[in-house]
């Protein structure tokens, strides 16, 4: 098994954050969520 360097392991982390925050939402909480986080990355 190959070792994960550090951006996939950054990348691992955050993916794991965002289902944990978004694990019970809504579909429309969900829109909402990835909505607003767009328009504060743009």
């Amino acid at each position: 098994m190959r070792k994960l360097n550090n951006i996939e392991e950054e990348l691992n982390r955050i993916r794991v954050e965002i289902y944990e925050e978004t694990k019970n939402m809504t579909t429309d909480e969900l829109v909402e969520y990835f909505r607003k986080y767009g328009e504060d990355a743009a």
